[in-house]
């Protein structure tokens, strides 16, 4: 899973949060727990389909009951493979 997600990291670019001159941070792991950070819905959804894309090439799926998103718009939406993911207020 490591090299897939690496791999899936690198070609993703300039998607996330620039924190310096050509540095960006679009995701935070920690054990089996990931954030991923997007500017906007476009690159959010992107982000989220390569993701579970990359994973299902390991035969791994994400479990959308468990999987959460917060977005500073009160009219985004996120989805995985059309389920609907539950939006909190706090992470």
């Amino acid at each position: 899973m490591d090299v897939s997600l690496k791999e899936w990291i690198r070609n993703r670019c300039k998607m996330g949060v620039q924190v310096g001159e050509g540095m960006y941070i679009h995701s935070l792991l920690f054990a089996d727990d990931q954030v991923l950070i997007a500017n906007d819905e476009e690159d959010i959804n992107y982000m989220v389909k390569k993701m579970a894309e990359e994973y299902g090439k390991w035969g791994l799926e994400i479990n959308t009951e468990k999987t959460e998103y917060m977005t500073a718009s009160p009219h985004n939406e996120c989805e995985i493979d059309g389920r609907k993911l539950n939006k909190v207020e706090q992470f």
